[in-house]
């Protein structure tokens, strides 16, 4: 039996449990009293099988003419041996046999009953070795009970009633189960072929029309009506790495409970079976998407049993790409020296990182708790070069750092402008020139000029200011503005020069 299953896992942990039972069967019985009226073989396994909660239906000898008369049957039941079967009817219990059902197929004492010959044609067609070898009369018992057959829900080592039977032996796929002085009489059919069905066969019905031993009878019924007579174990698919790398090989295991079963694996990859792939593990390269399962065989003596586990699908593979890109910016690198710095760190290409931790570096050095994206500092000095390491977890990636391209700041001093004026005479005739010169000091670009006449702006824009239009007392002076930008007052009014004029 195959088991699927639609259900698509991602990288994670497959457990699987099953157990298999015997289930409610639909049970076809060829009928046995056309042979004689007495021969109520079909009647008796009627009784048992339903008494076991199956369904029986007796079936006329003619329902063997064609196999779709026996569709929807689980097992057939072919009660007398003594009816003779041509090779038609013979090819189509082959058929069913080959289809997955499974037979039980009255045999008798002798050798060449069609029971016999039926089972012997059937098994041999389907691959198997088998003939029968002789016959013993008289009395049989105690007929040995022994194997699957003996250990069922209802344990039997002896039948207490065999009257005559025709014994046999078998190639590897034969299994006998009933022995009498080292010879077998009941015979098991396991075919090479895991969708083929079993054939149960014993060479004589007296016992089973009789009454004799039914738990023979059901465990005969329980071993062709169980959906397996093995018990799977649980499984679990485990994967290496839930997570891999384009390139980077994956192993999956199926771990297996403990199981006297012999087990077989194949791997599958998007339901494709994988060649040499028949490990417990496999290891590959896989794309974004595969779909990854394993096709487990389950066999012991008669039986084999497959579980296709779920699939596990491969949803994320990183990419062997470029690092991330670490940079660092502030408003500007030519700053005042009593101003403060706020700096970023910016990261690009982030695909698959994870976990990023900030360091930021003065001048080479770790600047203790400077751990964030943003960065403040209050104090610069000319030329001190500003850095950041990014470290961070990427599972692709051969590097786990990212240092920035540091930058180096210009800090300009902060300064007061300062000005004075001096004239080149303090006494003057009315009507008379005079010039003024302002001297300007803290200054580093050229500053603008505003000479004032008591209070009252006079001249141009310059450094120089004549004039013949003084009087006697007034008082001149000079108003500079810097236009540097790390000037902390940018205006300063000049010392005061009183002109005599007479």
């Amino acid at each position: 039996m195959n088991i699927f299953t639609n259900i698509t896992y991602r990288l994670t942990f497959v457990f699987i449990f099953f157990a298999h039972l015997a289930f409610s069967a639909n049970i076809g019985i060829v009928e046995s009293q056309s042979f004689h009226p007495l021969q109520v073989m079909d009647t008796k396994w009627e009784t048992i099988v339903t008494t076991m909660g199956h369904t029986a239906t007796i079936l006329p000898q003619t329902s063997l003419d064609d196999i779709d008369n026996l569709a929807g049957y689980d097992v057939l039941v072919v009660t007398n041996g003594l009816i003779m079967m041509p090779v038609s009817r013979q090819e189509v219990i082959r058929d069913y046999v080959a289809q997955g059902g499974n037979v039980y197929i009255q045999a008798e004492y002798q050798v060449t009953e069609p029971g016999n010959e039926i089972f012997e044609y059937v098994v041999t067609q389907l691959g198997a070795t088998f003939s029968w070898t002789g016959e013993a009369n008289g009395s049989l018992t105690p007929m040995n009970v022994f194997g699957d057959l003996a250990e069922g829900n209802a344990p039997i080592s002896a039948i207490d009633h065999y009257w005559y039977g025709a014994y046999g032996s078998g190639g590897d796929h034969i299994i006998p189960f009933l022995e009498y002085e080292n010879k077998n009489y009941g015979f098991i059919f396991c075919s090479t072929n895991p969708a083929h069905g079993k054939v149960i066969t014993t060479s004589d019905q007296d016992w089973i029309r009789l009454g004799y031993n039914p738990e023979l009878v059901q465990n005969m019924v329980d071993y062709l009506t169980a959906n397996s007579n093995i018990t799977i174990p649980s499984i679990f698919v485990s994967v290496s790495d839930t997570e891999p790398c384009d390139g980077e090989p994956v192993t999956f295991t199926a771990n297996v409970g403990s199981t006297p079963s012999s087990i077989t694996y194949q791997w599958m990859v998007n339901n494709v079976a994988i060649l040499g792939a028949t490990d417990v593990s496999f290891t590959s390269v896989f794309n974004n998407g595969d779909l990854v399962n394993c096709q487990i065989t389950f066999s012991e003596s008669c039986a084999s049993e497959q579980v296709l586990t779920p699939p596990l699908e491969i949803l994320t593979i990183f990419p062997l790409g470029n690092p991330p890109v670490l940079t660092v910016s502030t408003a500007s690198t030519t700053i005042c020296s009593t101003e403060s710095v706020t700096a970023f760190a910016t990261v690009t290409n982030i695909a698959g990182v994870n976990n990023m931790t900030y360091q930021w570096m003065l001048n080479g050095q770790e600047i203790l708790g400077a751990t964030s994206a943003v960065f403040q500092i209050n104090t610069m000095n000319d030329g001190d070069v500003l850095n950041c390491i990014m470290a961070y977890d990427a599972p692709c990636s051969n590097s786990n750092q990212v240092v920035a391209t540091p930058i180096t700041f210009t800090v300009n001093t902060s300064m007061t402008p300062l000005v004075t004026i001096s004239s080149d005479f303090a006494n003057i005739c009315a009507g008379e020139s005079i010039d003024f010169s302002a001297n300007v000091a803290q200054i580093s670009s050229t500053p603008t000029y505003q000479w004032m006449v008591d209070g009252v702006a006079v001249g141009t824009d310059a450094p120089l200011f004549t004039t013949s239009s003084l009087t006697d007392g007034q008082t001149v002076t000079c108003i500079v503005t810097s236009n540097d930008a790390c000037a902390t007052i940018p205006t300063a009014t000049s010392n005061a020069l009183v002109i005599n004029v007479s």
